[in-house]
């Protein structure tokens, strides 16, 4: 317990490190208490939480100050910020689940394709028109595995795979022969190419590299004096690159080892999705699974220069 208490003392020293303390010891407490209401419950309240969600992002788009050309955030107490952008993957994953737990054939109407289609766009055109590209990709990325499990035509799968390849090839162009002076294009352009963005866009994947790969096999350690991490090297290294510090301090295999958990709760959500016999329950759970491996995929993917930058936490 004594070789333990520098570290707690530390973590506790630390702005971040106090909150995630805080957060872990709360976590069990919000588990138990959305564990304890029935899932009935969120079903019957889905259309209610959406509309609020929906208030929300509206609010926040034209009310909050920008970040970086982003308004996605409400500044909340003891200088916390809130997203609603992270509840309204939430809200989408009730809404599909109860839209689609109630059709046999999901899209084989025009009524349902509306009803979907603006169950996902309308949250996304939101997001979107705040500047949080990472929040609508998620939020798409969601719609099109719920979609998949929920039973949709595959010539369905088909056309939204098409259209959004098309679109994102499109948009791509549009930006690289218009000159365009987009961040987002930046971003896509220094994850083609980040050492001729070296000192702009390209910087944060470039250190973030560098952090992981010095961590090599068992990592440098936690708060090690002089280290990366310590130093505040990469950019936004406590957040969204919350993985380059964990590859620096524990290494190769402690980063393998964290994958290997998260990928033992994908996997047992989808096992638990299989022998879940309502629909409207099955859907939650693959929702929820969506979320979280595509959150866990994107983050750690553009992290080491898999995917291009975007604010999607681990």
């Amino acid at each position: 317990e004594t070789q333990d208490l520098p570290l707690l003392n530390k973590i506790l020293a630390s702005n971040t490190g106090s909150w995630q303390a805080i957060f872990v010891v709360a976590s069990p407490a919000a588990v138990w208490f959305i564990v304890s209401v029935p899932y009935e419950h969120f079903k019957t309240f889905a259309p209610l939480y959406y509309v609020a969600i929906i208030a929300f992002l509206f609010i926040v788009m034209v009310t909050s100050s920008a970040i970086r050309d982003v308004r996605a955030w409400f500044q909340g107490p003891l200088g916390r910020m809130l997203q609603p952008a992270e509840f309204s993957k939430l809200t989408v994953i009730l809404m599909l689940a109860k839209e689609l737990s109630l059709n046999e054939k999901p899209l084989s109407s025009m009524r349902s394709v509306l009803r979907i289609g603006t169950f996902v766009l309308l949250p996304s055109f939101i997001t979107y028109s705040s500047g949080e590209t990472g929040s609508v990709i998620i939020l798409m990325g969601i719609a099109f595995l719920m979609l998949y499990f929920g039973g949709v035509d595959w010539k369905w799968i088909l056309v939204i795979t098409v259209v959004a390849v098309l679109g994102i090839t499109a948009l791509i162009a549009y930006g690289v022969l218009g000159d365009s002076d987009s961040y987002m294009l930046r971003r896509i352009l220094a994850f083609i190419d980040p050492e001729a963005y070296a000192r702009t866009t390209g910087l944060q994947l470039l250190r973030s590299q560098e952090a992981i790969g010095s961590g090599g096999l068992t990592g440098v350690g936690l708060f090690v004096p002089g280290s990366m991490s310590q130093l505040d090297f990469v950019p936004e290294d406590w957040t969204d690159f919350v993985f380059a510090t964990i590859g620096e301090a524990v290494g190769f295999v402690g980063t393998v080892s964290i994958v290997l958990l998260f990928l033992f709760m994908v996997l047992r959500m989808l096992y638990l999705s299989r022998f879940t016999y309502d629909s409207f329950g099955r859907l939650v759970i693959i929702g929820v699974m969506s979320m979280l491996f595509l959150h866990v995929f994107q983050n750690i993917a553009m992290t080491i220069g898999l995917m291009p930058i975007t604010g999607i936490p681990l």
